[in-house]
This record gives structure tokens, C-alpha cells and sequence, in this order.
């Protein structure tokens, strides 16, 4: 049976990113790592004050190399022996996302990039267009876009060629099993087991994966979007088509092109409103304009046999509701959505929105004030994959329960990148944390005391078995790379527990803010803070910030069980860090690593406790780089008060610096 592939036609607007010498004064230029600047200044510090200390706390973290755990990153594994190195490393890499090598059409170098920690010699494919002469757009669609599609598809195959029929069609089916299942921690009983099997062969396969073919696949798909390659067929042909006759099932308003591939339809929607809820594949859908309505699986893997998919709508504001892995989702193939203009609103169903679950998952918003929702497992999401969520401008607003905005799970890196506006960020207030078993019994959603979980907004998340018996330990699966790179405006960040440049079991957290007056609220575990071998790496590079929590510990720097967390406000302004109800500020426990600094201005402190404190085997800075700053509600009840121009030593391991 053939399908249909839909292309649809509103206003062009270029997909590329302006050049350096053309860019716009509210998307500051790249800046310069700062991660070796804080080293510099705070590694002869720990030398001089805490040698025994730091001796001590690499001992504790190279307990990481022993502890079985699938699909650990190189990454995280560089972390047990050197911290500096291994976080200066996650910076140069997330700050190099904001160059791609071309800038006229950045998209796969951005794919490419992201994933390097899965591939690192995929071959970049550059664009190029033979400068046909085409008589029709059916010319184009022969000579042109479908053999971009048979590329794309031989590619994908050989990605997975080492897997039978019968171990695709389970990686497919167990995808959903997998999102709905998957969280930090998973006891080991009779009724569990079945799934930790299922999750571990799922991983073992996915592991396999050829990825430079997949790279391969997803380049070519890309050149689909290319704005060179769109512009000559937009003013060429698409301007020209005339609404066909033909009733596409699924499909209201105009249709000006429908052509059935083995890849799955070709369609190009009018330049009106359009409805599109199809029940088949589609290969590629362009839509010219109009407030379209994006409903099913489009952009998205289909099934095994139709993998690939790209979507491109050129205008409109546009409502995008798929179900569930419906859009900007690759699974075990590679899914794309490309919307260029517009004040669009995306209701994320689970496995939406720059999701890679064994693929590759992009989409891209270049313009427009735009709204993000979803459950879990959306808006830039990963599990051995790779899940993209590109805004270009606009103020956008992204929220969602957890577990997604810049989400990597086992062998996933998922990345929310937003390059221009006042945007707001909020993960959480659905799932009702663990900790208020113990912490706050009789309290109720609503109370003070009462806690979420959220395990999003840069987070890294694996899972590990429990109680961890030597039987069982070959069911855990070390978390993935989880980031949020916003590059201009005044942003908000909320986060329940579990959130904001967050890693947990192996997992890799980052936030990377480059300019703004920014607020951010956390929770338990915010702001470079993790638990259980986590690493995360939180820098403000610029900006008059605020920093809020709403407790109950561990927030700003801070680490829990053989983690590593580096928390940097680098600018020189004024900020304040407002965490009445929590504590952190450079802390450590159980044998880890946590290091908080402030580079410059006038700052204010309200906390009641750590200010560099470290316990059992464990290392904490806090440093202060310059300023006048005010301590008068810093901790109140240390023996040694934190105040300007002081440092002192905290036990064994912590250390309080402000100069």
C-alpha cells in the first residue's frame, strides 16, 4: 500500500540564523567559557586550604567507575578523576551549539553537534542543489525530494541493519512502555522485574546503533527545510499551484499537491486554514500559510517501515495537539517539524516536541510569541536519541510535569534551545514527591511544606534498582544529557524538586542563560544540585538575577553521594539569592564535589545554612569573587559568619572565600 506525502504553502521566512555580522543587538554573540576563569581562581584556593579534603573526595567519586550502570557517557565518567576538565568540557561543547558551522542553514550541524557524545566522527553532509532547470513541481518532487527520502530511509535502515524484523518491532512497541514506566528508582519484585527486562533489552539494543548512518539520515532530511532550496520552490512552483479536486481523507482546506510514496504521502497545503488528522503516513508536508490544525502523527516516525518524516509550515498562527509520539518524534527514525512564522501553541502529548526515542527528534519555531505544554517526555527529550527544541524568537512559554524541557534519559541527549525573548520556564507541581512521606506527613498540595517532583528543566535522569543487591544491579541505567540553553531577554525558571541544571545516577544537567534580568525558583535539588553520581553545571552569564527556592535543602552548588555540580553567576551585576527556606551555596555530602561562585557586583544573601560546608569524604566552595556584598541574613547560626572579605574553613572539606 502507497501513502501520501503533504506539502503546504504560507509567507517564506528564512530558517537560518543571521550571521555574526548581521546579528541582532538582542541575540548576544557567544561568550567566552568561563568554567576555566572560576578554576583559575578557586583550584589554588582548594590546594592551598583543603588538599587533604580534595585528596580524600576524588578517592570517593572514582567509586563511579565500579558501579554497573548501561550507557555511561564518557562525560560523566571523566568527572570521577577530574571535575574542572570534565565541566569545562560540558560548557565548550553546549556554548559550540550556538555557532554551527553554517549559518545559513545551522539545523544539522546542531543535530550533529548534540550528538557527539554518541558519534564523533559523523560526517557533516553539505547542501547542494544541482541548479536544475525543473518544468513542474512533480519535476521537483521526482528529481529532488525523493530521492532525499530513499537516502534518508537507506540510512535509517543501516542504522539498525545488526536488529531483526522482530527486535525493531519491539524497540517500536516498548518506546511507550518505557516513557510511561521510567523514573529515578524502581524496587526489584516480582511484579518489576518484567519491566526492568524489558527496559534493559530495550537499552542493550538501542545501544548498538549505528549512528553515524542515523546522522546520515537525518542531514539528508534536513535539506528538505534548506531555506535556499524552499525559496526556489516556493517562488518557482508552490506560488503557482491551484487547488486540486481531489479530497484528501483527513485533510480540510486547500490542497494544492498530493503525490503517494513508498515513503509515505507528499502533500502542500493552500495558503487558508487547514485541518491535517491522518490516518497514514506522511512523508513530507509543506503548508503555505493560514492558522493550521496539526492533530495525529505527523513529523513523527509512523511505524517501523515509515521512520521518516518532515514537516514544514511557512505561516499562520498554528495549533499543534498530535497524539501521543506524534510530533517532532523520531522512534528508531528521524522526525522534523519546522514552523517559520506565527504565534503557535504546541499541546505536547508524552513523546512530542523534539523527542528522540532511539532517533531523532527536531523542532523548530524561527518566529513568533509561542506556547509550549505538555505532560512528560516533551519539548526537547531524549532516550537513547537525540530530542531538539529550537525557538528562534520571540516570548515563548514552556511548561510542562515533569521529566522533559531539555530532558536526557539513558543514552538520550535532549536540549531546549531558545535564542531570543523573554521567555518562562516552569517543570513540575503534578507529581507529589516521595520526600513528604518523611519531611511533612499531614501536608497537602497547597502547604508550605508540601513537595513535587519534576525531574526536568536540564536534568539528566537515570535509574537505579532498589535495594541495590549484586543480582540486580545489571538493571540500572545511567541517565543521559539534559540541557537548556536560553541566549537573550528576561527569563523565569521554575522547577520542583529534581530541576534546573539537575543530575541524577549518571545524568548530566545544564543551564546556560547568556543575558537578561532573569528570576529562578527551585525546589529540592535545584540549580546544580543532584544526588547519586549526578553532574550538572549551571552559569548566568550576564545579568541583574534573582534566586528563590521553595526549599526544603540543597540548591546553588550543591551535591549528594559521589556527584559533581558547579554552580557560576558570572556577570558583575547585582543579585540577590533569597533561599529562606533551603540551604546550599557550595555544599557536599558522601564522598562529592560542590563548588558555587559569584564573579562580581553587589550581592545579596538570605539562607540559613551551608555557605561552603562539606561532610563524609566530601568537598565545598563557596566563592565570591568582588562586590560589596551583604550577609545580614546569612546564616545565622554559624559559628563563623559568612561577611565580606572573610574566608574560613568549614570542617574537613568546605571552604568560605569572599574577596
Amino acid at each position: 500500500m502507497r501513502y501520501l506525502l503533504i506539502v503546504c504553502v504560507a509567507g517564506f521566512a528564512a530558517i537560518g540564523v543571521r550571521s555574526s555580522t548581521s546579528q541582532t543587538s538582542d541575540k548576544p554573540a557567544r561568550p567566552s567559557p568561563v568554567v576555566p576563569i572560576v578554576a583559575k581562581d578557586v583550584q589554588p584556593l582548594i590546594t592551598e586550604h583543603l588538599a587533604e579534603a580534595e585528596k580524600a573526595t576524588l578517592e570517593a567519586l572514582k567509586k563511579g567507575e565500579t558501579m554497573p550502570a548501561l550507557g555511561k557517557f564518557k562525560l560523566r565518567e571523566k568527572a570521577f578523576t577530574d571535575p574542572w576538565g570534565a565541566l569545562g568540557e560540558v560548557e565548550n561543547w553546549a556554548l559550540s551549539l550556538l555557532e554551527p558551522g553554517r549559518p545559513e542553514h545551522p539545523l544539522p550541524d546542531v543535530i550533529h553537534d548534540l550528538g557527539r557524545w554518541h558519534h564523533d566522527n559523523a560526517e557533516r553532509i553539505q547542501f547542494v542543489d544541482r541548479l536544475r532547470f525543473y518544468k513542474s513541481f512533480d519535476d521537483v518532487v521526482m528529481i529532488r525530494i525523493l530521492p532525499m527520502l530513499e537516502a534518508a530511509k537507506k540510512s535509517r535502515d543501516s542504522a539498525f541493519k545488526h536488529l531483526t524484523a522482530e527486535e525493531r518491532r519491539f524497540l517500536f512497541d516498548h518506546a511507550p512502555k518505557f516513557v510511561k514506566n521510567f523514573g529515578p528508582q524502581l524496587e526489584v519484585n516480582k511484579e518489576t522485574e518484567p519491566i526492568l527486562q524489558g527496559d534493559l533489552r530495550f537499552c542493550e539494543l538501542l545501544s548498538k546503533t549505528k549512528w553515524k548512518s542515523l546522522f546520515n539520515a537525518s542531514n539528508d532530511l534536513c535539506q528538505l527545510a534548506h531555506p535556499a532550496f524552499l525559496k526556489m520552490i516556493k517562488k518557482g512552483f508552490l506560488d503557482k499551484l491551484a487547488p486540486i479536486a481531489e479530497q484528501v481523507p483527513g485533510v480540510t482546506g486547500d490542497i494544492l499537491y498530493k503525490k503517494e510514496t513508498p515513503h509515505g504521502l507528499i502533500l502542500v497545503g493552500g495558503k487558508g486554514p487547514n485541518t491535517y488528522d491522518l490516518k497514514v503516513p506522511v512523508a513530507l508536508l509543506i503548508d503555505i500559510g493560514g492558522d493550521d490544525v496539526y492533530k495525529g502523527v505527523i513529523a513523527s516516525s509512523f511505524d517501523d517501515e515509515h521512520p521518516n518524516s518532515v514537516v514544514i509550515d511557512m505561516g499562520g498562527n498554528d495549533l499543534y495537539q498530535p497524539s501521543d509520539f506524534g510530533l517532532a518524534t523520531g522512534r528508531l527514525g528521524v522526525g522534523i517539524l519546522v514552523d517559520m512564522d506565527g504565534n503557535d501553541t504546541y499541546k505536547l502529548a508524552p513523546g512530542c516536541g523534539g523527542v528522540g526515542i532511539g532517533g531523532i527528534g527536531a523542532l523548530v519555531d524561527c518566529k513568533g510569541d509561542d506556547t509550549y505544554t505538555g505532560t512528560r517526555f516533551t519539548q526537547g527529550a531524549a532516550v537513547m536519541g537525540i530530542g531538539l527544541l529550537w525557538d528562534k524568537e520571540g516570548n515563548d512559554t514552556y511548561t510542562s510535569h515533569g521529566l522533559a524541557i531539555g530532558f536526557g534519559g539513558p543514552g538520550g541527549v535532549g536540549l531546549v534551545l531558545d535564542s531570543a525573548g523573554n521567555d518562562s520556564y516552569q517543570c513540575g507541581k503534578q507529581y507529589p514527591s516521595g520526600y513528604n512521606a518523611s519531611d511533612a506527613p499531614n501536608a497537602k498540595p497547597g502547604d508550605p511544606g508540601f513537595q513535587w517532583d519534576c525531574f526536568g528543566l536540564g536534568m539528566g535522569l537515570g535509574r537505579r534498582v532498589w535495594p541495590p543487591k549484586d543480582e540486580h544491579l545489571k538493571y540500572n541505567l545511567a541517565g543521559g544529557i539534559g540541557m537548556v540553553i536560553d541566549q537573550a531577554g528576561n527569563d523565569r525558571y521554575e522547577a520542583s524538586n529534581f530541576g534546573m541544571a539537575c543530575g541524577y545516577f549518571f545524568g548530566i544537567g545544564v543551564i546556560l542563560d547568556l543575558d537578561g534580568n532573569d528570576h529562578y525558583t527551585a525546589a529540592r535539588y535545584g540549580l546544580s544540585a543532584g544526588a547519586h553520581y549526578g553532574m550538572g553545571l549551571f552559569v548566568d552569564y550576564h545579568g541583574k538575577d534573582t534566586y528563590t527556592s521553595n526549599g526544603p535543602t540543597y540548591n546553588c552548588g550543591a551535591s549528594w553521594d559521589r556527584s559533581v555540580f558547579l554552580f557560576i553567576d558570572a556577570g558583575n551585576d547585582d543579585d540577590e539569592y533569597l533561599l529562606e527556606r533551603s540551604g546550599g551555596l557550595g555544599r557536599a555530602d558522601h564522598g562529592s564535589w560542590g563548588v558555587f561562585c559569584d564573579m562580581g557586583g553587589n550581592d545579596r544573601y538570605v539562607a540559613p545554612s551551608s555557605f561552603g560546608e562539606a561532610f563524609d569524604r566530601s568537598l565545598a566552595v563557596f566563592f565570591d569573587r568582588g562586590g560589596n556584598d551583604d550577609y545580614e541574613k546569612a546564616y545565622p547560626s554559624a559559628k563563623q559568619r559568612p561577611a565580606n572579605g572573610k574566608t574560613h574553613k568549614s570542617g574537613d572539606g568546605g571552604l568560605f572565600v569572599d574577596r
